[in-house]
């Protein structure tokens, strides 16, 4: 499978992962999003690239790619959401 990998900030790996036309799947290692500062830079990230293909953008927390994602970029309501269940 293709994998493409950004970083979105330094210390910031985003992977992504073809998956169907209407939208971007991808992970990340929740550690790395830790703290208000990096995670509004990767919420911003999410809004920007979701915003500038118009597509929503799905994001797994690394290494699972189950349904429902963690968290994902909602590109007709123009916002981020948070959907992660808590783990049992």
């Amino acid at each position: 499978m293709t994998l493409l990998t950004v970083w979105p900030d330094p210390d910031l790996e985003w992977m992504i992962r073809p998956w169907a036309v209407e939208e971007i799947l991808s992970d990340v290692d929740l550690y790395q999003t830790q703290g208000q500062e990096r995670l509004d830079a990767f919420c911003r990230f999410l809004r920007t690239l979701g915003d500038t293909l118009q597509k929503d953008v799905s994001v797994y927390s690394e290494g699972d790619n189950t349904y429902p994602p963690m968290m994902t970029y909602d590109a007709a309501a123009g916002r981020v959401s948070f959907l992660a269940p808590a783990r049992r």
